[in-house]
């Protein structure tokens, strides 16, 4: 067996393969949260404020407003509803939002079209109270407190789903992390070419292949980590598939066969000869 190293990577280049980990590990904890928190919202008029509570596990995300305020209200089904920013659960939507009636507008409901339309100072805000003709009046005179309308295509239970999914990914990082920092090793025995992948190291026959040196020109990652000193992957390039394991796309060995690899030994000359050796031409 032959043996061929790609030139070492700076260590904080490796570093670099480990990010995935605390960024997956903090994507995967806001995704849980937000889908597995408990929500509560409710409307209340007191006095002479309107009190919007809408909380998702520990965050209060409500507004309140002087009744002052308030200088239009009144029920509307909307329709095209375009989240801008802000949460959207089945049982629980918030943030702002457009819609084709209003345009514009800051929401906190439970995700259903049978809404009540308020103009606060210079703000929309769409609301979803169970009760909307009695809410509609207690702006007027009256006061107490709504609770939000519930919505029946809301995921319920199933919304533990996500959860169940992320972690098992979630705990490959590590292991993923591990794969794309060791040195690239490429390895020859018995005319079979073995390079590094992300979750297995493919294999290609070298009888009857062909091999050129150069660039491997413009590509684009289709699967895999394109990071600053390691390409590792599948990339799309002249028009093909490339697995590609290599430090750079700028000088490396192009090898066809059943499949495409592209790689970048420190040994060029030696490892273009192994190849020869074990049945490839050199194109």
């Amino acid at each position: 067996m032959h043996v061929f190293e790609a030139p070492p990577s700076a260590a904080w280049m490796r570093w670099l393969a480990w990010l995935p980990l605390p960024l997956g590990i903090l994507g995967a904890g806001v995704g849980i949260f937000v889908v597995a928190a408990p929500a509560h919202v409710a409307y209340t008029i007191a006095g002479d404020r309107l009190i919007v509570q809408a909380d998702l596990g520990p965050l209060a995300l409500g507004r309140d407003a002087p009744l002052s305020d308030v200088h239009g209200a009144r029920r509307e089904a909307l329709h095209g509803a375009r989240r801008v920013s802000g949460t959207s659960r089945g049982d629980f939507c918030h943030g702002d939002w457009r819609f084709t009636e209003t345009g514009p507008a800051w929401v906190a409901g439970t995700c259903v079209s049978d809404t009540v339309v308020l103009e606060v100072g210079q703000e929309r805000w769409v609301l979803t109270p169970a009760e909307p003709e009695a809410f509609l009046a207690a702006l007027d005179h009256g006061g107490g407190t709504f609770a939000a309308a519930a919505n029946p295509g809301a995921l319920g239970p199933l919304r533990w789903l996500l959860p169940v999914l992320l972690l098992p990914l979630l705990a490959l990082t590590p292991w993923l992390g591990w794969r794309t920092s060791r040195p690239l090793r490429y390895a020859l025995s018995g005319g079979t070419l073995s390079v590094p992948g992300t979750l297995r190291d493919p294999e290609l026959e070298l009888a009857g292949a062909t091999f050129t040196v150069g660039p491997l020109g413009r590509a684009w990652k289709v699967g895999g980590a394109a990071l600053p000193g390691l390409l590792l992957g599948s990339f799309r390039a002249g028009g093909r598939t490339v697995h590609v394991a290599a430090r750079d796309a700028k000088s490396g060995v192009l090898i066809a066969g059943k499949r495409t690899f592209y790689v970048t030994p420190a040994d060029m000359d030696g490892f273009c000869r192994a190849l020869v050796d074990a049945g490839a031409t050199r194109g």
